[in-house]
């Protein structure tokens, strides 16, 4: 009898180190009769739960794991390994991870935010995920890259997963989870992206920029403004990424947000016209090589390096253009459009950044 091959009088940590072992055997009927054995013993619940899930799991029982997960979250809100088994079932639940962190970070628990925000962003690294997070965070693995800068940071939730030596926020009004602590090599700068260059730029000017992202102000003036104070701290092989370069409708591309959520087309989606500092660039700048990612409502990329197909038009052009020309001309060409397997870490040697 199993209950004789272990003594229920010891702390459930023993069960649960003899549970997976038995796991590790292959013994599963044998580790799940354990676990439903200990959720009737033990007076905490969400651990046994736990386990059977994890039985279930390696059964192949995709859907019974997931239930048994979702009751441990049930008897114990915050059981972290529930969540984890969670969000390695479906990589989209990466997002009860995250909202697990920032209710850890403002419970001042910053190592046990720490750790979920690093298994978010590993539970999306496995999968076939394509986004601004995923995008960042493989450029800095395969660069071993050490400084990244972040503005329009907001509520932290790509800034706090994105895994790096040394990180700088800045924002002018951050909603991040609790305090702002200068922890694990985060730095938060709570001003404008211009207040940032004008008055604290010698905080980088050592160290330089190896991967900045752009997400502050939706408007070509203020995208292109971030985009060349980025490139003057820019270290060799270093990588300007540009979020919402792809509006996806008249009223997502108008630059003033108040006007165009009274546009009949509007459905909460806003990009401005960030669309046009790709496409000014590619027009002025010969020794810049920029493209954007089709994903993401439109990802650019800017690292330095020959021009490659050039659009034709002139600069003074591409600052009257409208959404309409947009539209007409062509994201393909004005953009120089590519799509997610371009950026395939194995392609990264097509654009020089490694």
């Amino acid at each position: 009898m199993l209950g004789l091959r272990f003594d229920f009088r010891q702390p459930y940590t023993a069960c649960e180190a003899f549970g997976k072992e038995l796991i590790a055997q292959k013994k599963l009927d044998e580790a799940l009769l354990l676990f439903e054995t200990a959720r009737d013993v033990y007076p905490a619940k969400a651990p046994a739960l736990y386990g059977m899930g994890l039985v279930y799991f390696h059964k192949n029982k995709t859907a019974k794991a997931i239930a048994l997960f979702e009751a441990a979250l049930k008897k114990s809100r915050g059981y972290l390994p529930a969540y984890k088994m969670l969000a390695k079932i479906d990589g989209e639940r990466f997002n009860r991870i995250v909202a697990q962190a920032g209710i850890r970070r403002n419970l001042g628990q910053m190592e046990a935010a720490r750790e979920l925000y690093e298994f978010a962003m590993d539970i999306q690294l496995e999968t076939p995920i394509f986004n601004r997070t995923t995008t960042i965070q493989r450029l800095i693995n395969a660069k071993k890259a050490k400084t990244y800068l972040e503005i329009g940071v907001l509520n932290g939730f790509n800034f706090l997963q994105i895994q790096a030596p040394r990180k700088i926020a800045i924002d002018p009004l951050f909603k991040i989870p609790g305090k702002l602590y200068r922890e694990n090599g985060h730095e938060f700068y709570e001003v404008t992206s211009d207040s940032f260059f004008e008055n604290d730029a010698n905080k980088i000017e050592k160290s330089g920029i190896d991967i900045a992202f752009i997400d502050g102000m939706h408007t070509f003036e203020q995208s292109y403004l971030d985009v060349v104070n980025c490139l003057k701290y820019l270290n060799p092989g270093g990588v300007i990424l540009m979020h919402d370069c792809c509006p996806t409708s008249a009223s997502a591309a108008n630059p003033n947000r108040e006007e165009a959520r009274k546009m009949p087309c509007y459905n909460g989606w806003w990009m401005g016209d960030v669309w046009k500092t790709p496409a000014y660039i590619r027009a002025n700048r010969e020794d810049l090589d920029v493209f954007v990612i089709d994903r993401d409502f439109g990802l650019g990329v800017v690292t330095r390096g020959k021009r490659k197909n050039p659009h034709g038009y002139s600069p003074e052009e591409v600052e009257k253009m409208t959404y309409d020309d947009y539209i007409s001309i062509g994201r393909e060409k004005l953009l120089n459009l590519k799509q997610p397997g371009y950026f395939n870490q194995l392609d990264l040697e097509k654009f020089g950044v490694v």
